[in-house]
């Protein structure tokens, strides 16, 4: 493994712990450790296909972008009255994006896309998602993400 390899594989982890640390503190599911395994994951299957074929490192982002769809799905739950985990599953699914950009050697955007994503979202949890919990506490038919 060379350093490059490593300095990739570094970036698609910094870039995930960016997506999932707000997740952490709030304890909340699908927080850091699946944020970053997941941007890990999707940098192995880009690097692994760079290895293999690679004029055709579009297959591999395919693949984990439908795969991690599963992922997704299992952070989302619904009640009668809302839908929780709508945007944990959104991240994640960018936590993979950004893994496959730094396995496919764009280190630097996957960290700064985190890193905006990350910081993005915490402050429009702080901003909204309260507002969105309080109404589904009061009975209003509320999505809360």
């Amino acid at each position: 493994m060379t350093g490059e390899e490593i300095w990739r594989l570094v970036a698609a982890a910094t870039a995930g712990m960016f997506l999932g640390f707000h997740y952490e503190l709030r304890e909340r599911p699908g927080g850091l450790r699946t944020h970053l395994i997941t941007a890990v994951g999707g940098a192995v299957f880009a690097m692994t296909m760079m290895h293999a074929d690679p004029g055709d490192t579009g297959r591999a982002v395919q693949g984990v972008a439908s795969g991690v769809g599963f992922i997704g799905a299992a952070a989302v739950l619904k009640s009668q009255r809302y839908v929780r985990g709508i945007t944990a599953a959104a991240s994640i699914w960018v936590s993979a994006a950004l893994g496959c950009a730094a396995g496919l050697g764009d280190s630097r955007l996957a960290v700064a896309v985190g890193a905006v994503v990350g910081v993005t979202d915490y402050v429009l949890y702080l901003l909204l998602g309260r507002r969105a919990a309080q109404s589904a506490k009061h009975g209003d038919d509320a999505w809360e993400g």
